[in-house]
Protein backbone atom coordinates (compact mmCIF):
# COMPACT_ATOMS: atom_id res chain seq x y z
CA UNK A 1 0.00 0.00 0.00
CA UNK A 2 1.33 3.39 -1.00
CA UNK A 3 0.13 6.95 -1.09
CA UNK A 4 1.13 8.92 -4.14
CA UNK A 5 2.52 12.43 -3.67
CA UNK A 6 -0.22 13.49 -6.05
CA UNK A 7 -2.99 11.17 -4.89
CA UNK A 8 -5.85 13.67 -5.15
CA UNK A 9 -6.57 17.35 -5.63
CA UNK A 10 -8.75 19.38 -3.29
CA UNK A 11 -10.27 22.39 -5.03
CA UNK A 12 -12.55 25.13 -3.81
CA UNK A 13 -15.45 26.28 -5.96
CA UNK A 14 -18.24 28.78 -5.35
CA UNK A 15 -20.55 25.98 -4.19
CA UNK A 16 -17.98 24.22 -1.95
CA UNK A 17 -15.02 21.86 -2.13
CA UNK A 18 -14.43 19.04 -4.59
CA UNK A 19 -11.96 16.16 -4.56
CA UNK A 20 -10.50 14.86 -7.81
CA UNK A 21 -8.53 11.62 -7.84
CA UNK A 22 -5.32 11.91 -9.86
CA UNK A 23 -3.85 8.51 -8.94
CA UNK A 24 -4.55 4.91 -9.85
CA UNK A 25 -4.38 4.16 -6.10
CA UNK A 26 -7.53 3.63 -4.06
CA UNK A 27 -9.39 6.80 -3.09
CA UNK A 28 -12.73 6.69 -1.27
CA UNK A 29 -15.05 9.58 -0.51
CA UNK A 30 -17.69 8.86 2.11
CA UNK A 31 -17.24 5.10 1.60
CA UNK A 32 -17.50 5.14 -2.21
CA UNK A 33 -14.48 4.45 -4.41
CA UNK A 34 -13.77 7.13 -6.98
CA UNK A 35 -11.96 6.51 -10.25
CA UNK A 36 -8.94 8.38 -11.53
CA UNK A 37 -10.04 11.76 -12.95
CA UNK A 38 -13.44 11.51 -11.20
CA UNK A 39 -14.48 14.58 -9.19
CA UNK A 40 -16.72 14.43 -6.12
CA UNK A 41 -18.25 17.19 -3.98
CA UNK A 42 -17.41 17.05 -0.28
CA UNK A 43 -19.14 18.71 2.64
CA UNK A 44 -18.56 19.06 6.39
CA UNK A 45 -18.48 15.52 7.77
CA UNK A 46 -17.10 13.99 4.56
CA UNK A 47 -14.24 11.50 4.86
CA UNK A 48 -11.58 10.77 2.26
CA UNK A 49 -9.75 7.46 2.66
CA UNK A 50 -6.44 7.33 0.84
CA UNK A 51 -5.00 3.94 -0.25
CA UNK A 52 -6.59 2.19 2.76
CA UNK A 53 -3.86 3.82 4.88
CA UNK A 54 -5.07 7.25 5.94
CA UNK A 55 -8.44 8.92 6.43
CA UNK A 56 -9.01 12.67 6.23
CA UNK A 57 -12.13 13.97 7.97
CA UNK A 58 -13.48 17.39 7.00
CA UNK A 59 -15.17 19.52 9.63
CA UNK A 60 -16.48 23.07 9.51
CA UNK A 61 -15.70 25.23 12.54
CA UNK A 62 -18.44 27.39 14.09
CA UNK A 63 -18.94 30.57 12.04
CA UNK A 64 -18.30 32.77 15.09
CA UNK A 65 -14.62 31.69 15.06
CA UNK A 66 -14.10 32.68 11.45
CA UNK A 67 -13.24 36.17 10.27
CA UNK A 68 -16.26 37.55 8.46
CA UNK A 69 -18.21 34.29 8.94
CA UNK A 70 -16.52 32.62 5.95
CA UNK A 71 -16.94 28.94 5.14
CA UNK A 72 -13.33 27.83 5.70
CA UNK A 73 -12.88 24.12 6.24
CA UNK A 74 -10.37 22.48 8.57
CA UNK A 75 -8.74 19.20 7.66
CA UNK A 76 -7.70 16.59 10.22
CA UNK A 77 -5.87 13.41 9.29
CA UNK A 78 -6.04 10.26 11.40
CA UNK A 79 -3.59 7.50 10.46
CA UNK A 80 -5.17 4.07 10.35
CA UNK A 81 -8.72 5.43 10.61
Amino acid sequence: RQISRWHFELRRFGDGFRVRSVSDGATEVDGAMIAKDQEVMIKPGSKIRVAHIMTLAFASPPARNLPGGSDATMIAGRPGA
